[in-house]
């Protein structure tokens, strides 16, 4: 009698760990499938307007674009010298009720953004060139919230 106790032990024991390991392989193909998800769809912009600084020196560029059809549809503000082209990762404003007409310069280094709501995804208050640049320019990001 002694003996059939371990015995049954070990069968369980063996049933609890195949389970975990089951879960363990789900978590982990869990895991990284969403990463995989993430790191496929980039998001595209279509830019919606440009708006040139009274010294035509900057473009205050709004942008619309999503990452693919499971993701909302997003308007960016970003501030690029003009004419060049945006750069994804250096958005202003990021929000989903930004309009074109809600931007407008008010000196030639800053910016008015008028928004109609208070549900903003970012904000960066200011704006400058990257580090590794020679121009030391900066650019003021005002945010008005008009209900």
């Amino acid at each position: 009698m002694t003996g059939f106790y371990p015995r049954k032990m070990i069968k369980i024991s063996k049933i609890i760990l195949g389970c975990l390991a089951v879960w363990g392989a789900i978590v982990i193909l869990c895991l990284g499938f969403f990463l995989f998800i993430r790191h496929q769809f980039k998001w595209t912009y279509i830019e919606e307007s440009r708006i040139s600084s009274p010294d035509n020196k900057y473009d205050a560029v709004v942008c619309g674009g999503d990452a693919g059809p499971m993701t909302e549809y997003r308007y960016s503000l970003f501030i690029v010298p003009k004419g060049k082209p945006i750069v994804p990762k250096e958005i202003v404003i990021d929000s989903r009720f930004l309009k074109p007409h809600d931007v407008e310069w008010t000196g030639n280094k800053e910016v008015l953004v008028k928004h109609s709501c208070d549900k903003i995804l970012y904000y960066a208050p200011i704006w400058s060139y990257p580090k590794y640049s020679k121009i030391k320019d900066t650019i003021k990001i005002r945010l008005k919230i008009e209900y």
